[in-house]
């Protein structure tokens, strides 16, 4: 079996940037109070985030109303900032493709890791035409960072299924990970652009070719 994960931004072409002043207003209006953009931690997900706000600030942890409250306000102005720009979001070009052909593949195994919790990040792929079905996606929901969500996913399918290969296809420059066998990461950042710079995923078969050995961290 191989397992191919994705992070959210290797599927959707998104900014960033458009998306954390939504979560920062919702902090703000659950703790009354403002929070700097320099003070936000955003190599965390929404969870870490969250979580690292309410200990510099309240020196506590959320209560899970809050938490929740939280979350039920982001995704109701994640919602209405789309209304607002609808080409906020693109399904990253090609990508279809390679899903497409992964669940037609009985030894190949994807999954979804996203920065937001479950509800935003199905309303940002479904926005883009992608239905969860058949889709297993991890989200804020399940760990605090990026890196954490990932060597979840990986321990997870080590303990239930024998992965010969582990690719991991990111936005991201690099992505330490824990693993007990290496994993072959992808950059986004390294495939190649057309003549007008816009991105395209290239052929299935060449994708995994373009791999590099991603370091371990114990």
């Amino acid at each position: 079996m191989k397992l191919v994960i994705f992070d959210l931004p290797a599927v959707i072409d998104y900014r960033k940037e458009d998306l954390r002043p939504l979560l920062q207003e919702a902090i703000e209006e659950n703790l009354g109070q403002k929070v700097s953009m320099e003070f936000l931690r955003w190599e965390e997900n929404c969870s870490g985030v969250l979580l690292d706000v309410f200990k510099r600030i309240a020196e506590r942890f959320p209560t899970n109303e809050e938490f929740e409250a939280i979350k039920s306000s982001f995704n109701i102005k994640l919602r209405s900032h789309f209304m607002k720009r609808e080409n906020l979001y693109d399904v990253r070009h090609g990508v279809q493709s390679i899903l497409m052909q992964l669940q037609t593949l009985p030894d190949w195994h994807y999954c979804i890791v996203s920065d937001y919790w479950q509800e935003p990040t199905q309303f940002i792929l479904e926005s883009c035409g992608i239905y969860r079905k058949n889709i297993d996606l991890y989200t804020a929901d399940d760990a605090l960072s990026s890196q954490d969500l990932v060597n979840k996913v990986i321990l997870k399918r080590q303990v239930n299924k024998s992965f010969r290969e582990i690719f991991l296809i990111s936005d991201q420059a690099s992505l330490p990970v824990t693993s007990r066998q290496p994993v072959h990461f992808i950059s986004l950042k390294m495939l190649s652009r057309n003549a007008l710079n816009h991105f395209a995923y290239p052929k299935f078969a060449d994708l995994f070719k373009r791999v590099e050995r991603l370091p371990r961290v114990n």
